[in-house]
């Protein structure tokens, strides 16, 4: 019981943790604080500000389904889904906090997206195929 308690608390601060930097507010555990704009002085350290904050809540969010899984009692199929959804939510976070910022791409965002593109695709298929080799053996 305690161990679900925990899982929910966790939960819960993963997905807010990965949503409030939308609204300028960083979640810290324990602590919510206001963020200071921070001003950078080229584009390439506003870009790597932007990458930190996607990867963030890439991470964040990857964990925070994982635990929804868990407390379902639902299991992977396969060892490729925990790549599979970090890679989908970074595409998903890379789309959304791009946007917001109001950067535009330059032809290396455009080359990595792309490639994330195609992996997900790739462990897509490959995430399907595990799944179907898993149960093929008990009828």
């Amino acid at each position: 019981m305690t161990t679900k308690i925990l899982m929910w608390i966790l939960l819960l601060w993963f997905v807010v943790g990965a949503c409030m930097p939308l609204l300028d507010i960083t979640f810290s555990f324990p602590f919510f604080y206001f963020q200071v704009p921070l001003e950078p002085t080229t584009d390439d350290q506003a870009m790597i500000i932007l990458r930190l904050q996607i990867v963030r809540a890439a991470s964040f969010m990857t964990m925070a389904y994982f635990i929804f899984k868990y407390l379902r009692n639902r299991k992977p199929l396969s060892s490729v889904v925990p790549v599979l959804v970090f890679i989908n939510f970074l595409i998903f976070f890379s789309v959304i906090y791009t946007l917001r910022s109001g950067y535009i791409w330059s032809w290396k965002e455009w080359s990595v997206f792309g490639f994330l593109l195609v992996l997900s695709w790739v462990l897509f298929r490959e995430n399907r195929s595990e799944a179907t080799k898993i149960f093929s053996k008990d009828w």
